[in-house]
């Protein structure tokens, strides 16, 4: 029992309990990443510019040897045997990249708001979260607690958002922690064949929201600080009635309910967590614990299973990040895509008499690129309701091509598409959006 509670205690205390270090709340694992990336920031860059460079040659290299007859590692085939699509995205990076580093090519590509702002302020958070998961994460999977409130928890949590137990301490991390965090561990989650697909899908989408952290950031840019209770409030009230619709209809119904590997959905019924098991609910609990401590893989195998994860996932994922951000954020930047989008909702918005109703509507849209961007263009408005209505959707709307969308794109669940993501993004901000306005106006 000690070897089960003490390890998931402290994955308890590092992913789950905020507190206050140097003037900023969130969790210790996420004070970790931030002290990690200040102290290794340019170090960090130039592994990530390798990356790049060596993630565009693998697959030319593993052709080239494939050709020959001759055997590849495990690690080549999963990291160099790739589609076309992928190969390119991987060049794509490469190429960014380097330009951004030594500064060639158009303003648009290398700009500080768009190459710049991914490679030297998106990417190292990214990839350090992307490490520091995979090394602590293990407290939580192998020592108990997954099981345990996997069984404690899964009737509360398959009844309300049609997830296991187990997924209650992924979103709470995301809440209190990062929602980068939340992205990793239910990754690794669906990788480890604890999620089906459908329920990683289900995870991100509607629970790796940003930070505690993360929101007064975007309330002090908005001039909004004063109404944080409010705020947050209204942000996870929202939220949970999104997360409360979302899985119940396409697209995140129609994700197959497969683990990773599987093309057969799998019944509830079926899953470890889920089977019933007579006797007192908190007792079962505490044996499928135990029971998963006793079966945990020993700690060379682990520490080679983590080490194998974070090149793999590095290698799949930056790639993708550097490239679709990149273009992301030269699309919000430089065209009016996003004002287009938002131009339908003008009419709607003026009629619930939306101050600064064409501001407001081309910001509706523009937080699927980044969710920095809507509250930068709102900050100067005079009108509160906008500015209150606008910086909050942000946050609810969760999916954003600069980070969390360019993480699934390019990740293992080949079901999450573009069209999906925006879809999805779409029914977020349409369900959230009266929600947020109807509060805004009446009660602050």
């Amino acid at each position: 029992m000690v070897t089960c509670g003490l390890p998931s205690l402290l994955g308890l205390f590092l992913f789950m309990f905020p507190f206050s270090y140097r003037g900023t709340k969130s969790t210790l694992v996420a004070h970790l990443a931030t002290a990690i990336e200040a102290a290794t920031k340019h170090l960090c860059i130039k592994i990530l510019l390798l990356t790049f460079i060596l993630s565009a040659c693998v697959p030319f290299v593993v052709k080239a040897i494939k050709k020959r007859e001759k055997k590849l590692a495990p690690i080549l085939i999963r990291v160099g045997d790739i589609p076309l699509t992928k190969i390119v995205t991987r060049i794509l990076a490469a190429t960014t990249s380097l330009m951004v580093w030594f500064q060639i090519g158009p303003n648009a590509i290398i700009g500080t708001e768009t190459g710049q702002e991914v490679l030297y302020i998106l990417l190292p958070k990214l990839a350090i979260n992307l490490a520091l998961v995979q090394f602590l994460v293990p407290l939580i999977f192998d020592f108990g607690l997954m099981a345990f409130l996997g069984r404690l928890l899964t009737s509360t949590m398959r009844r309300l958002f049609r997830l296991p137990g187990s997924a209650a301490t992924n979103c709470i991390t995301s809440w209190l922690g990062d929602g980068t965090l939340g992205v990793m561990i239910a990754l690794r989650s669906y990788q480890d064949k604890k999620y089906t697909a459908k329920e990683t899908a289900i995870v991100i989408t509607c629970f790796s929201a940003v930070s505690i952290t993360f929101c007064t950031t975007l309330l002090a840019q908005a001039n909004l600080l004063e109404y944080f209770p409010s705020f947050y409030f209204i942000v996870v009230f929202s939220s949970l009635i999104a997360a409360l619709i979302l899985p119940r209809i396409p697209p995140l119904s129609s994700i197959p309910d497969t683990y990773a590997g599987e093309e057969t959905p799998s019944s509830c019924a079926s899953r470890p967590a889920e089977v019933p098991r007579t006797g007192n609910t908190f007792c079962m609990a505490l044996i499928e614990a135990t029971e998963e401590v006793s079966n945990r893989p020993p700690l060379f195998q682990l520490a080679k299973r983590i080490l194998y994860t974070i090149l793999s996932l590095g290698v799949d994922i930056l790639p993708g990040v550097m490239t679709i951000a990149t273009l992301s954020l030269i699309l919000a930047n430089n065209t009016p895509i996003f004002a287009w989008l938002g131009a339908p909702f003008i009419p709607i918005l003026r009629w619930c008499n939306m101050p600064d109703a064409e501001q407001a509507s081309q910001a509706l849209f523009v937080g699927f690129a980044d969710m920095l961007i809507p509250s930068l263009l709102v900050r100067n408005s005079p009108h509160l309701l906008t500015r209150f209505t606008i910086t909050a959707l942000s946050v609810t709307q969760i999916i954003y091509l600069s980070e969390l969308g360019s993480i699934l794109v390019g990740g293992p669940i080949k079901e999450i598409t573009w069209v999906r993501l925006l879809y999805i993004f779409v029914l977020r901000t349409l369900i959230t959006l009266p929600i947020i306005f109807l509060f805004a106006k009446y009660l602050i």
